[in-house]
């Protein structure tokens, strides 16, 4: 079991039967620990992070533990990246460069989600 990374509770498998997928969530802070694609999925798009390229330069050190790798005693802490669509909709989201597993508090959720679609149909408009 792994425990949250931000408050330290235990997370607890939830199933998203519509994508057949299972997402680790805090019920203390309802914050949402995505292994690495489960983003892609949750969202029915082709990828986790846009623009992964250019947000990797811009990464930012945490003190705070990935709980993935933690749960495989590594002692491996979150990187904070930039996440967004287009340059006025950025915040950050907490990611693990060893596993790729991604941390997203409760109000990053829906916002990353948004993005990803919002990607997906500007691609599907490119074609």
């Amino acid at each position: 079991m792994m425990d949250c990374p931000k408050c330290n509770k235990t997370l607890r498998s939830i199933k998203y039967e519509a994508q057949l997928l299972t997402v680790d969530r805090c019920d203390s802070c309802k914050g949402l620990w995505l292994d690495k694609g489960e983003l892609a999925q949750y969202a029915n798009a082709e990828e986790d992070l846009p623009d992964f390229e250019k947000s990797i330069k811009e990464l930012k050190a945490t003190k705070i533990p990935c709980p993935n790798c933690k749960e495989h005693r590594k002692n491996e802490m979150l990187l904070e990246l930039p996440y967004s669509s287009d340059d006025k909709s950025t915040f950050s989201i907490d990611y693990c460069k060893v596993c790729q597993g991604l941390w997203l508090d409760a109000t990053e959720i829906n916002s990353a989600q948004s993005i990803l679609q919002k990607l997906r149909i500007q691609k599907r408009l490119k074609k």
